[in-house]
């Protein structure tokens, strides 16, 4: 199915609000944040998705400044990286509506 990219703005933009009104994604309310684990969502309008957990507070301290963390954290910047260079490829070959 293809929206024209006035309705993807205007869903975008009710999405935006809504998350304005309630603080969270219209497509997230489905689970509180686990206490162990994580969970994701996914939120078709934007096409992204969010990964929650929870960690106690001295706990991020250490897993923040751990090699792990910044493995992790320097392989999801590449990801989104990637994701935005298509991203941006793909709205310059789409015809203005």
């Amino acid at each position: 199915m293809w929206i024209s990219k006035k309705k993807l703005d205007q869903l975008k933009s009710e999405a935006a609000q809504a998350r304005t009104k309630r603080g969270r994604w219209p497509c997230d309310m489905c689970q509180p944040t686990p206490e162990k684990g994580y969970v994701t969502y996914w939120c078709i309008v934007s096409n992204h998705v969010e990964v929650r957990f929870l960690v106690p507070n001295l706990a991020w301290s250490e897993l923040e400044k751990s090699k792990e963390w910044k493995s992790f954290q320097d392989l999801l910047e590449k990801s989104q990286e990637e994701y935005i260079q298509k991203r941006l490829q793909t709205d310059q070959s789409k015809p203005e509506n």
